[in-house]
């Protein structure tokens, strides 16, 4: 996965990333390569947090994973699990 220098999902517009996902975001990255090391490849984040236009509360963090390889479905189950538990966890 590709982090710029802040540890941060790097964009390919000229919006910045808003302050009020900057934890979540920061959460994410971290989280999800520590907890699938030999399977996240690369997280790529779209949709209006991406383009700076996310509301707090209100809006989607939208991401797309690129796995290194196939996942089995136990990994495929465990990522699905991550991901439940992940939105659980209170706002940052």
């Amino acid at each position: 996965m590709t982090l710029n220098d802040d540890s941060f999902i790097p964009t390919v517009t000229g919006f910045q990333l808003q302050d009020a996902f900057a934890p979540v975001l920061a959460a994410l990255t971290m989280g999800l390569p520590r907890q699938f090391p030999e399977l996240i490849h690369s997280i790529y984040l779209y949709g209006s947090v991406a383009r700076g236009e996310a509301r707090p509360g209100v809006s989607d963090l939208d991401i797309t994973l690129l796995l290194a390889r196939p996942a089995a479905a136990v990994e495929l189950q465990h990522i699905e699990q991550w991901r439940k538990n992940f939105q659980q966890q209170p706002t940052r």
